[in-house]
């Protein structure tokens, strides 16, 4: 799977499960940690719900610094 996070870089990661799962990527090395959160799902349904708005699709990438570029 190709992913851009808007540095002007392609990554390509393999696709492990048919899972859904969001991405914390380091601005730094980038690293790309895979994660899933339940909470995280639960709460995009309820707003989702609120709105009316019928979800196919989405991608949630958290920005910041990998624990080696901030000790580093």
């Amino acid at each position: 799977m190709e992913l851009h996070f808007g540095d002007d870089q392609a990554r390509f990661l393999e696709i492990k499960s048919d899972s859904h799962h969001d991405h914390l990527v380091c601005r730094k090395s980038g690293l790309i940690i895979e994660f899933n959160e339940p909470k995280i799902e639960e709460l995009q349904s309820k707003v989702a719900a609120a709105h009316q708005y019928a979800i196919k699709d989405h991608r949630h990438e958290l920005y910041g610094f990998c624990s080696k570029c901030v000790q580093g």
